[in-house]
């Protein structure tokens, strides 16, 4: 029988908006019903996975390629332009080199500073914001970067910032990364669960091995999909 877990993000935006102009309150979502639906359903979610794994497979780690932002569009990231990015293919990222591939935000802080630095960093490419460097950054680092677009900033409770310094970055993604962490703490045995089941039911994922990380992420997506 499958069985129902059921995941709460404690603070969840009714809008994305602009500060103090937003309410926040709780959500639970049913996480098996969720997952299995998106991988059902979400085909390009599904193929960005799975080239994010296949392509950190073969060693490509601390630098992005045409390919890296051509997967990117199978969760709707667009807005850049070849000609703009290009200069990116094939050039390491500074902060990635520092930060070892197993990295887990659940387990370290220590390379948080550099996360936001790398999304601050790819921020200055025209055509690039927090959404489309983190589904850039999370290919490479699984486990750390989450992906930021306006869903999962509705659902961790992230209201827009028109700060665009690196601050302003910084100020994001260390509010992602403690919210994210929290949604963890609040959630643990839970997650547990639908780790346990997951790995009887490899199915449901199409064979893919999903990190904690990735999993919050795809919660915190479905709760505004649903709405």
């Amino acid at each position: 029988m499958t069985p129902r877990i059921d995941i709460t993000f404690p603070e969840v935006l009714d809008r994305l908006d602009y500060p103090n102009r937003v309410t926040a309150a709780p959500v639970t979502i049913d996480a098996v019903a969720w997952i299995t639906s998106y991988f059902q359903e979400m085909t390009g979610g599904v193929e960005y996975e799975r080239f994010a794994q296949e392509e950190l497979a073969k060693g490509s780690l601390n630098a992005l390629s045409s390919e890296n932002f051509s997967n990117i569009r199978n969760v709707s990231g667009r807005g850049w332009s070849g000609t703009d990015v290009e200069p990116l293919f094939g050039k390491a990222i500074p902060e990635l080199e520092r930060i070892p591939v197993a990295a887990d935000v659940f387990k370290t802080k220590e390379f948080d500073r550099d996360v936001a630095r790398a999304v601050h960093s790819l921020c200055q490419v025209k055509g690039i914001e927090i959404a489309n460097a983190t589904k850039l950054l999370y290919q490479k680092r699984p486990r750390l970067i989450p992906i930021l677009d306006s869903y999962a900033r509705q659902a961790l409770n992230l209201p827009w910032n028109d700060d665009y310094s690196f601050e302003g970055y910084r100020s994001v993604v260390a509010g992602a990364l403690w919210n994210i962490r929290d949604i963890e703490r609040r959630n643990s045995d839970e997650l547990k669960q639908l780790e346990n089941w997951l790995n009887r039911e490899r199915q449901v994922t199409h064979g893919l091995k999903l990190s904690r990380l990735r999993i919050v992420d795809i919660l915190a997506w479905g709760i505004i999909h649903q709405r």
